[in-house]
C-alpha cells in the first residue's frame, strides 16, 4: 500500500511540475504579447501623428498652389490692363508702378498667413 501511495505521490508531483511549467509558459506568452501590443499601440500613435503632420502640410500645399495660381492670374490681368493703358498713351510709367503696387497690396491680405518660402518655391 505504501508503494502504491508513493507511486501516486510521484505521479501527482510530475503532473504538478508539468502544470507549473505550462503556467510559466502561459505567463511568459502573456507578458510577451502584452509588450507587443503596447509596442504596436505606440507605433500606431506615432503613425497617426505623422499622418496628421503630412495632412497639414498637404493642405498647406494645396492652399499655396491655389493662391499661387490666383496671384499668377492677377499678375497677368494687371500686365494686360497696364499694356492696354500704355498703348492708349493715357498713363505714365510712374502711375503704372503705383497701380501695380496698389493692386498687389490689396491682395496681400489673402496670402499673409502663408509662409513666404512656400509661395516663393511655387512661383519659381
Amino acid at each position: 500500500m505504501v508503494a502504491k501511495l508513493e507511486a501516486e505521490l510521484e505521479r501527482e508531483k510530475l503532473e504538478r511540475d508539468w502544470s507549473m511549467s505550462e503556467l510559466d509558459r502561459v505567463k511568459s506568452f502573456w507578458e510577451i504579447t502584452k509588450r507587443d501590443l503596447e509596442d504596436k499601440k505606440a507605433e500606431l500613435r506615432n503613425t497617426e501623428s505623422n499622418v496628421e503632420g503630412v495632412e497639414e502640410r498637404h493642405q498647406l500645399e494645396i492652399k499655396v498652389t491655389r493662391l499661387t495660381s490666383v496671384l499668377r492670374r492677377c499678375q497677368i490681368a494687371c500686365r494686360v490692363y497696364l499694356r492696354r493703358l500704355r498703348s492708349f498713351g493715357k498713363i505714365k510709367t510712374e502711375i503704372c508702378c503705383k497701380l501695380t503696387v496698389d493692386f498687389f497690396s490689396t491682395r496681400s491680405s489673402d496670402v499673409a498667413d502663408i509662409p513666404r518660402d512656400s509661395v516663393h518655391r511655387r512661383m519659381h
